[in-house]
């Protein structure tokens, strides 16, 4: 029963964590669909130069 818990608690973390990182992706997908490319290529050839 404990490691049924315990169990279930990792099950729902991990869940959790998946969701917060789909709404962060969607709205990355909103944001980028409503800039100009120009905008978006900068940022991009930015994000290349960063180690």
């Amino acid at each position: 029963m404990e490691d049924d818990c315990r169990n279930y608690r990792e099950n729902t973390s991990t869940i959790g964590t998946m969701r917060e990182n789909l709404e962060q992706s969607s709205i990355q997908i909103m944001i980028e669909s409503r800039l100009p490319a120009w905008v978006l290529d900068k940022v991009y050839q930015q994000k290349k130069q960063e180690p």
